[in-house]
């Protein structure tokens, strides 16, 4: 695979059959004249593909010693003074002497030069400034990284169904006593001699491997020992605030959808690569790099336009909807901005997607909510105000290397989850309180009740978490108006689509290579 690769017309009847089976409902892609077919790179390390459209072309950044590549969709920088150059790949900076022939290493986020945090919001590059440590851009972000997203689970009703490929095979995961399935579809752990599945951000637990399977009211304490080096890392980040003998109240922050806080900013992935399991079955695991992930605050995590998506999945009982990027998935928002407006200059495409994840701000988080996939036992109760007392932040992992080899797709995109009020919170003790037009109330023994009247021990856990759930609650409406006064903006400054029109170039079927993870 890594040899070298020539273009043939020569199929065998094998493959073109395969081909029509596999995928008989796919578009034919506009057809674009080459010179010559591209050529193919391949990897088999973690990696990420620079790629411009001819030889690279370079502008200045209003107010600063830096230049910034205008014919790439990477967000590639150099600092004149040094002439060092600068790429930021999942949220993670990268520094080198060379651009084509350099050794690209990592740098930490406050170790930028210091025309980094002078870069102008409103210019083509102020897209980078939530991965500068110390600005507000990169302050909103990791503000908006701690707070969970809730649910109210039905004991009675939410269930689970674990598959394997053959017998359970569990592997150790950290010195703690956790070992998680390598051979399952779903997250499984065994711990003391219990199992325990996370799955769509809900505990479920059972005596056996395969079930049956009941709502759990405790996460074990040994899962916050479970190493980022570990596939099942990302489960830390899914709590459990309280239960009765009918629900369970239940959240979880990014971190399980692979978006931590890191240096003062976000980084998407822990860097490590997780071998994945296949057999009869093959089965993913999150990945890191190679896929050309951006932020945006309006719509989380996303690839870039030059990625093509709807065939990645596998041989299983029912569609992965984690796949290479873990929980939650493909992201669209900033995709779809980013190729609608390409053809005004790749950086006005990345403008463009941050203003599609602007004005459809409130779907896509409806779609980051990993409880509107379930359609029974679940009630969906929107964004709290505070982060869960327990968490812990990742290391940094692996460092991609250069070279890349073909980027996947991705799976379907989910359905829009249903308007819910977005007014509950959870204190730092695990309590659930909301806030309504009578003041807060508390949820107490099974009811909402007003908090100045709950038990003696929610009641005292309110006073003490009042300030702290006023703060979130100013916060979450001053975000609010920080959305609205962005589309706003966005509307009135939103380039025409017919002017300064630009062709795909050499780009084959619509999309390109966005790089590849390492994969066996």
């Amino acid at each position: 695979v890594t040899g070298d690769w020539q273009h043939t017309e020569n199929i065998p009847k094998d493959i073109v059959e395969l081909a029509e089976k596999s995928a008989p409902d796919v578009e034919e892609p506009d057809t674009v004249l080459v010179d010559s077919p591209p050529a193919i790179l391949a990897t088999t390390e973690p990696a990420e593909l620079i790629q411009a459209d001819g030889e690279p072309e370079y502008a200045s950044v209003e107010g600063t010693q830096l230049l910034y590549m205008s014919n790439t969709e990477s967000d590639v920088l150099m600092d004149i003074e040094s002439q060092t150059y600068y790429v930021l790949l999942s949220g993670r900076w990268y520094v080198s002497s060379s651009l084509p022939e350099g050794e690209w290493t990592y740098v930490a986020h406050d170790r930028l030069p210091e025309d980094f945090p002078k870069i102008p919001a409103e210019s083509d590059m102020g897209t980078v400034l939530m991965s500068v440590a110390g600005t507000q851009q990169a302050k909103d972000a990791v503000l908006e990284n701690q707070i969970p997203q809730t649910a109210e689970v039905d004991r009675k009703t939410a269930t689970v169904t674990v598959q394997y490929d053959g017998d359970p095979e569990f592997e150790k995961c950290g010195d703690e006593g956790v070992a998680y399935a390598k051979n399952c579809d779903k997250t499984v752990l065994l711990i003391d001699k219990r199992y325990y599945c996370c799955d769509e951000a809900i505990w479920f637990e059972s005596g056996k491997p395969d079930g049956p399977w009941e709502v759990s009211v405790e996460v074990p304490d040994e899962v916050q020992s479970i190493p980022p080096e570990c596939p099942a890392y990302n489960v830390k980040y899914v709590y459990i605030y309280e239960s009765t003998p009918e629900v369970v109240y239940v959240g979880y922050t990014p971190g399980y959808t692979c978006s931590y806080a890191y240096g003062g900013c976000v980084v998407y992935g822990t860097g490590y690569w997780y071998r994945p399991w296949y057999r009869h079955y093959y089965y993913p695991r999150p990945v890191t790099y190679g896929f050309s992930v951006h932020y945006n605050p309006y719509s989380g995590w996303g690839f870039s336009f030059g990625f093509r998506y709807g065939w990645v999945g596998y041989r299983g009982y029912r569609p992965y909807y984690g796949g290479w990027w873990g929980p939650g998935g493909y992201r669209h928002g900033y995709r779809h901005g980013y190729r609608h407006g390409y053809r005004n200059g790749y950086r006005h495409g990345a403008r463009a997607g941050y203003a599609a994840g602007s004005r459809s701000s409130g779907r896509q988080t409806a779609n980051r909510n990993m409880y509107k996939n379930r359609s029974t036992g679940v009630r969906n109760t929107g964004a709290t105000g505070t982060r869960p007392a327990t968490g812990t932040r990742p290391a940094t992992g692996t460092r991609p290397t250069a070279g890349t080899q073909p980027a996947a797709g991705s799976r379907e995109r989910p359905t829009t989850a249903p308007n819910t009020k977005n007014n509950v919170y959870a204190d730092r003790n695990g309590n659930v309180h909301r806030q309504t037009n009578q003041g807060w109330e508390t949820r107490d023994k099974g009811s909402w009740t007003s908090s100045d009247r709950a038990s003696q021990n929610k009641k005292q856990s309110y006073q003490n978490n009042k300030s702290d759930l006023s703060r979130q609650s100013n916060a979450r409406s001053q975000g609010t108006q920080r959305t609205s006064n962005y589309q706003s903006h966005q509307r009135s400054s939103q380039p025409s689509r017919s002017s300064g029109s630009r062709s795909g170039g050499s780009r084959s079927g619509g999309g390109r290579s966005g790089g590849g993870g390492k994969r066996r």
